[in-house]
């Protein structure tokens, strides 16, 4: 009797372990991979060693861009208002061809000005469809923010003191803003 309660034990222990390492290798092999890979195209050193803006970002003669977040779109960049989270999508990107790439930046509003960016991704140019941003920081329930097209300085990292913001021919930041639901 010893012998079929001891081998009994021994199957159970060994189907768990089993059970563990196929679970384990189950949630690997169907694991979104995109995520992961997004966030490497952002280096988190580069948003986290300064948050805030190093441009004078500027719309006319003014030194800040102030805006009326609701109003702000643009067919370059465009996104609607979706459920907050750790990412946004971008509907579209349209980047100029005369760029060698770009990046599409989510930034906090502070006051109607645009403060903290908050996660970054690299596009190419053309149009781009669907275009996810990993933030390193999350959106907030009823909160505004603008998504905001760079240029990139050629290094293929995000830099907020390297890579500037793209206007359009009226001097205008090309962006566009949205509400976290």
């Amino acid at each position: 009797m010893n012998t079929i309660n001891l081998k009994q034990i021994i199957f159970f222990v060994l189907g768990f372990f089993v059970g563990i390492v196929g679970l384990y290798s189950w949630s690997h092999f169907f694991s979104d991979t995109k995520d992961e890979e997004a966030l490497e195209s952002v280096t988190k050193s580069s948003l986290e060693a300064d948050l805030t803006p190093q441009h004078n970002v500027s719309v006319g003669n003014d030194s800040a861009t102030t805006i009326s977040p609701l109003s702000v779109q643009s067919d370059a960049v465009v996104v609607a208002s979706q459920g907050a989270g750790d990412s946004v999508l971008v509907k579209s990107v349209d980047l100029d061809s005369k760029y060698d790439s770009g990046w599409v930046v989510v930034h906090e509003l502070n006051g109607g000005v645009i403060a903290n960016a908050l996660g970054a991704t690299r596009v190419d140019p053309g149009k781009s469809e669907n275009v996810k941003v990993y933030l390193l920081r999350g959106t907030e329930h009823n909160k505004n923010y603008v998504v905001v097209l760079y240029k990139d300085n050629g290094d293929k990292e995000f830099s907020l003191k390297t890579d500037e913001p793209i206007s359009n021919a009226n001097k205008e930041l090309v962006m566009s803003s949205f509400l976290a639901k």
